[in-house]
């Protein structure tokens, strides 16, 4: 499926993949600031 992809879209295909990456890593960083937060209240 990616070999048939033209280069232009590639790079569109990449950024995305980079974006969803970036927000999966900066949702899962505030789930641990949370947990943090939450372990120093107990």
């Amino acid at each position: 499926m990616i070999d048939s992809i033209v280069d232009q879209k590639a790079v569109t295909v990449l950024d995305l993949i980079g974006y969803l990456n970036m927000k999966r890593e900066r949702d899962a960083l505030k789930n641990l600031e949370q947990a943090i937060r939450t372990s120093l209240r107990s």
